[in-house]
């Protein structure tokens, strides 16, 4: 089998923004520390890094209202505040996702339910819609990795059935189905700046909308449930004014995001080359690789593949890494099987939860299971070259069909 040089070739994080920061990020946030206007609606110099960021993050994904804030998270939570999500409300989630997607449910007040998801891992429509029932109020889905889940099928039965969607798209800003951007075919879409998204500023996130309502409303909460006009002192003596939390991102942080958003396309065209390399020169060995619903759309973080079972995975990713080939399992089990979730159906009282006397019946999602049991991801990021991808399929299809 082909030696990989192992101090130069492969990383075990993708980072896709991260791998381009430069010149231009320096330049943004020396403009703000010169400033010495670091917050984001009053300075000494304002330089309105967020304001322009939100107007260009806009522009970009095709929406009229964007909202920055401090984190992915913070994003989801705005959400839920802004769609008004009540106690005992139920809101439909994938069984795969990270655990901030089924958080943002829980701490709002609300249960999420668990659905399958399918060979794109993402929410699979037939399962959501099998799982509403009449306290189901709205349907999450999440864009893992660069691709996009069946948005399209999943938002005509939202509409049917009454309910509003969230589109979690923080692994996915760029990417797109249906020649439309994720996060923007709901009622919100969310997005996170974190370290390893597409674009990055360190911890950030970003709400989008078209609804002028929901705006106002997300906006308010993420600034103490005060309303502020332009970069005035917020009021709480308007009729929605309220009680919200502080997760207003900070100039700093606008200033990197604001460069980063501008090497979009850049990133966009590498990461699309860069799969598409090693899926048209990889041999699995009869295993079936990540399905892509819309590869005119894709922005792909990593090369993913199934293995036959848990033992084929565990060999192929011990097999990568002694080719200096970092591999993982993304997530490593459903969301309803981490401990707090376990706790809260049992009927503990768990730290954080801010209605202990609900008490969820968390449904099993045997296929998610399943699949998550074979999930092998491999990390690809910007900076590598064409003949990277080269070496890496051709390691790769040695190890499948060695083990085929």
């Amino acid at each position: 089998m082909e030696t990989i040089e192992r101090e130069v070739r492969f990383h075990n994080h993708g980072m896709l923004g991260a791998w381009l920061i430069g010149e231009e990020e320096i330049e943004e946030c020396t403009d703000v520390l010169r400033s010495r206007s670091p917050f984001r609606h009053y300075g000494i110099d304002l330089k309105h890094k967020a304001r322009t960021f939100e107007a260009e993050a806009a522009a970009t994904l095709g929406v009229s209202g964007a909202l920055a804030v401090n984190s992915g998270t913070s994003a989801l939570a705005c959400a839920m505040a802004a769609l008004r999500l009540a106690p005992g409300d139920e809101v439909i989630v994938p069984a795969c996702t990270f655990v901030a997607t089924a958080n943002a449910v829980v701490l709002a007040g609300g249960i999420p339910v668990f659905a399958e998801i399918d060979g794109s891992l993402g929410l699979d429509p037939e399962s959501t819609a099998e799982r509403i029932t009449p306290r189901t109020v709205g349907i999450i889905p999440v864009h893992l990795q660069g691709m996009p889940c069946r948005i399209g099928d999943i938002v005509s039965i939202a509409r049917e059935r009454g309910l509003w969607v969230v589109e979690d798209a923080a692994q996915a800003f760029g990417a797109s189905a249906q020649a439309r951007a994720l996060g923007t075919h709901g009622d919100i879409g969310v997005y996170s700046l974190q370290a390893h998204k597409t674009i990055t500023c360190g911890e950030g996130g970003l709400l989008v909308t078209d609804d002028a309502t929901l705006l106002r409303r997300a906006r308010a909460y993420q600034d103490q449930g005060g309303l502020r006009e332009g970069d005035d002192y917020p009021t709480w003596d308007a009729p929605e004014s309220g009680f919200g939390h502080n997760m207003k991102i900070s100039e700093l942080h606008a200033a990197v995001a604001l460069a980063q958003v501008r090497k979009l396309s850049v990133i966009r065209e590498r990461m699309r080359a860069l799969h598409a390399l090693v899926a048209s020169n990889a041999d699995l060995g009869g295993r079936m690789m990540r399905l892509d619903h819309d590869p005119a759309g894709s922005l792909p973080y990593a090369f993913i593949l199934f293995a036959h079972d848990a033992g084929d995975r565990a060999c192929i990713i011990e097999q990568l890494d002694e080719q200096g080939i970092p591999a993982d399992g993304l997530y490593g089990e459903a969301i309803y099987h981490l401990r707090p979730f376990v706790r809260w159906a049992n009927g503990e009282r768990v730290p954080g939860l801010p209605h202990p006397e609900l008490r969820p019946e968390f449904r099993p999602c045997p296929r998610s299971e399943e699949l998550m049991q074979r999930i092998v991801r491999i990390p690809l990021n910007p900076a590598y070259e064409p003949e990277d991808m080269m070496m890496l399929a051709r390691v790769l299809t040695a190890i499948l069909n060695r083990r085929s």
